[in-house]
Formats: C-alpha cells, structure tokens, sequence
C-alpha cells in the first residue's frame, strides 16, 4: 500500500514534469541526429521533422496542465490583488469554474476527434502514424488540464471557506506596491 500511495504522490507531484522533460529530450535528440544526419553524413531523416512537431504540440497542451497546477496561468490580475485575499479566492474559484467549463468542451471535442480518426484510418504523411495517437496529446493535455482545475478548485473553496484573512498573501514588494496603490487612491 506504501508503494501505490508513493507512486500516486509522484503522479499528483511530477507527471507533467516528467512527460514534458522526455518530450523536450525526445525533440531535442532528434534534432540533434536531422543536424547530423543532414549535414555530416548528408542522408537526412524524413520523419524527424514530423515526429518533432507532434512532440511540440503534446508539450503545448501539457504545459497548460502544468501551469494550472502550479498556478502560474497567464493573466493580468492587477486589480484582482487589489482586493482583500477572500474575495480574491471567491473570483479564482469564479474563474477556474469558467474554464473547467472550457476545457471539458474541448475535452469532448477531442474524444470526437479521436473517434473520427480511428474510423477514417488517417496517419501521419512521413511516418504513416495513425492520427489518433497524434490527438492523445490534445486528449491527456486536457484531461490532465480538468483534472488540476478540479484540485485547485476545491483547495481554493477550502480557503474560502476556513479563511477571513483581509490581505493579499503576496510577495512583499507586492504588498508594498499595493500599500502605496491604496494609499495614493484615498489621496494621501
């Protein structure tokens, strides 16, 4: 039981990480051999391109995962740390409502995809990779995106609930440049 509980940790902790730095690896390894092949040995390779780019396209959609999990979406929030730390909580669970709403339309959406091509038989031109294996990164991307959404969701509803804290829990200069935002505003 101490294994599957480790193993799970890991997962909740690392798993973006993990695909990601073995796509980047991968990406990086094959254009290492195209320079390789194509410029010392002059006998390029005519599907590394191709498998690069889908590798690229897997890592955009995981790294919105990843950007969820560790709360670093890209967003102006100015006047959202403006607001006493409660109220910020109640429009970020707001928000991330919104967007697990997103994100499970285009979740469906890539379930469609995937069936389409599953029945049409479509693969890859160079490496004649069957498409629905090129749309499981679209699929696990997210699915790994709701699922995230779903966590911060419930610990930010947790901090809603248990908190009554007035300031925002930001780094200190923040603070201090939302000090003197405030100030300036009342005039004086």
């Amino acid at each position: 039981m101490g294994k599957i509980k480790a193993i799970l940790h890991f997962l909740d902790d690392r798993l973006e990480e993990s695909i990601l730095s073995m796509l980047l690896l991968l990406i990086t390894l094959l254009t290492g051999t195209q320079i390789i092949m194509r410029y010392v040995l002059l006998s390029p390779l005519s599907w590394s391109e191709e498998l690069c780019r889908y590798c690229y396209m897997w890592t955009g959609f995981i790294s919105v995962a990843y950007c969820i999990r560790k709360r670093i979406p890209i967003r102006i929030n100015t006047l959202v740390m403006l607001l006493p730390h409660r109220k910020q909580k109640m429009l970020e669970v707001f928000t991330n409502a919104i967007s697990t709403v997103l994100y499970s339309a285009f979740f469906l959406s890539t379930i469609t995809i995937i069936e389409k091509t599953i029945i049409t038989r479509q693969a890859s031109p160079a490496m004649r990779l069957p498409f629905y294996i090129i749309y499981i990164g679209p699929f696990l991307g997210f699915g790994l995106s709701l699922l995230r959404l779903i966590q911060v969701i419930a610990q930010d509803a947790r901090d809603v609930l248990s908190r009554t804290g007035d300031g925002p829990e930001e780094l200190p200069q923040v603070r201090e440049a939302i000090e003197y935002i405030r100030e300036n505003r009342r005039g004086g």
